[in-house]
């Protein structure tokens, strides 16, 4: 009897250490004083630029606004880096995504702020063309179980420029992207985007509305 039941002990505590493994459902994001160091982070961001996948843009736009500690509820902890990078070549031939000439992107650094993964926003409206140029939030849900972030990006087309200075601003769009993390025990994450729930060609400009549709769909 009790042998049964310390066998039964050791498999339930080695199914609830696989599930906290399997399954890290929450996510927080941390910005108050102390949680980052800023200057570190960005040096982190710069060198990030210096990849071959960033070959020939400008110094990324570091958004330290919108850049967080995440910290999972497996213990993980990140650093999360959000970026706008433009191509500035003239003679730059790229289009489509991920390499076209402007994206927003996500970077998330370990606790000594090194590199550990990223994510560009893929937008697919006009996707040979449009160029997204300002994030305007950033927030922690949870999905289908997984942890993940919502965030509403700005993009403009790519055609039709501005020939005033009124229209400047005037062809502007919203989009918002779900992405789904999963950290690993030995400290590497994964990172996709989904857009089964929210739509690829989604106009949402709200973070409010994105989540109140994001609870719908885990239902």
């Amino acid at each position: 009897m009790k042998k049964s039941k310390l066998v039964l002990c050791a498999f339930s505590l080695f199914a609830g250490m696989c599930c906290q493994v399997a399954f890290p459902d929450t996510i927080s994001l941390e910005s108050k004083e102390g949680a980052i160091d800023y200057d570190r982070l960005e040096a982190a961001v710069q060198q990030r630029a210096k990849s071959r996948d960033w070959n020939g843009v400008r110094p990324p736009e570091w958004n330290g606004v919108q850049s967080f500690r995440a910290r999972f509820a497996n213990g993980g902890i990140y650093f999360l880096a959000s970026s706008v990078v433009i191509r500035l070549d003239p003679s730059f031939k790229g289009s489509g995504y991920p390499g076209g000439r402007g994206w927003c992107e996500f970077d998330f650094f370990d606790q000594n702020y090194r590199y550990v993964n990223g994510i560009r926003v893929n937008i697919q409206d006009y996707s040979n063309t449009n160029v997204c140029n300002w994030i305007e939030g950033v927030s922690a849900v949870t999905y289908k179980g997984q942890p993940a972030l919502l965030t509403t990006v700005q993009y403009h087309r790519g055609i039709d420029p501005a020939k005033t200075v009124d229209e400047i601003g005037n062809n502007y769009h919203r989009f918002t992207a779900l992405l789904v993390l999963t950290p690993d025990q030995d400290g590497s994450l994964s990172i996709r985007q989904d857009d089964s729930c929210l739509g690829p060609g989604n106009r949402i400009g709200e973070l409010a509305t994105a989540r109140k549709r994001i609870a719908e769909c885990s239902q």
